[in-house]
């Protein structure tokens, strides 16, 4: 059975690019949000760090538009895209994100930027799967438990994460003693305009 989590390998020269763009973003750029406010309280669970959120400058979109369009889905479940939205995410110790779905997003993807990173420093991105039927769905443990739907991606520099299914994800703290930030580009299709609140 196909994963339900897309997994892409793209030209890691394009994400080192991307690295140097976010890291002077970060450095010159006053425009970043904070996780602990923008994101919603049923993603933050047993979180207690913060994840720097800002989009990226629109000349850089339209270069990771046009880098990923064989990748990304122009039409899904719920229509076609209409609108994407692209932000740079540095995520500082002890961040991350509790279990959710992107549900209401047609897709969402992350793109993976540090040249190394260490299963030991965190920031694990964890997914089910499998299919839940939420209507059904009578306790967390039916899939909570289901340690054959259980899979990880380890951040490496070139891959990328696409959900287009509303799959169950994660992604695990970044440990205090982690050398370095994790860098990420998110991506959402959106089929109506709005804003990604994570």
């Amino acid at each position: 059975m196909p994963t339900l989590m897309k997994i892409y390998k793209v030209d890691k020269s394009f994400c080192d690019y991307c690295l140097q763009v976010a890291k002077d973003t970060a450095k010159n750029s006053s425009c970043w949000q904070s996780s602990t406010v923008l994101w919603s309280e049923g993603i933050k669970n047993h979180i207690h760090g913060s994840c720097m959120v800002t989009q990226t400058p629109e000349i850089l979109k339209e270069m990771i538009l046009k880098e990923l369009d064989g990748y990304l889905p122009k039409i899904t479940k719920n229509g076609p895209i209409k609108r994407y939205a692209t932000m740079f995410y540095v995520w500082q110790p002890y961040s991350g994100i509790s279990k959710h779905s992107d549900y209401g997003y047609p897709f969402a993807a992350t793109l993976y930027l540090n040249h190394t990173w260490d299963v030991d420093w965190g920031g694990n991105f964890l997914y089910y799967d499998g299919e839940i039927d939420w209507d059904r769905l009578k306790s967390d443990e039916e899939y909570m438990y289901n340690n054959e739907n259980w899979k990880v991606v380890v951040p490496e520099i070139g891959t990328m994460v696409v959900n287009d299914n509303e799959s169950l994800h994660l992604v695990t703290p970044i440990a205090p003693t982690c050398p370095e930030m994790r860098y990420t580009i998110q991506i959402w299709g959106m089929s109506e305009k709005g804003v990604p609140t994570v």
